[in-house]
């Protein structure tokens, strides 16, 4: 259960960089994605601990994904009066898929 909802929160985080356009951060989620996608395929615990490592990455120190704000002021596509509600969007996302990656990991 857990590795399916990591998946659609990865879509769901990619979609929203491709919308806005946010680039820094797309290539690095649909790499990780396609790892997780493929750990699962080949069913192998090693493959899995690799790609939930990767997932970790993007929440940890300063830069991290974690940190990023979608705004115009980076050249992101997004009006300056949305940037509040994808925003939240954002987080909300991202606070979820950090959650069902510490959830995955600890079972």
């Amino acid at each position: 259960m857990c590795n399916q909802t990591i998946l659609e929160l990865l879509d769901s985080l990619i979609e929203l960089l491709k919308k806005h356009q946010v680039n820094v951060w797309l290539e690095h989620l649909l790499d990780i994605r396609n790892a997780y996608h493929q750990s699962l395929v080949n069913a192998r615990s090693q493959d899995m601990e690799i790609a939930l490592a990767k997932l970790n990455t993007l929440f940890g120190g300063m830069g991290s994904f974690n940190d990023y704000v979608i705004t115009s002021l980076h050249g992101d596509c997004v009006n300056r009066e949305e940037e509040h509600i994808v925003n939240q969007k954002l987080n909300y996302l991202r606070r979820r898929l950090a959650k069902a990656v510490r959830d995955c990991s600890s079972s």
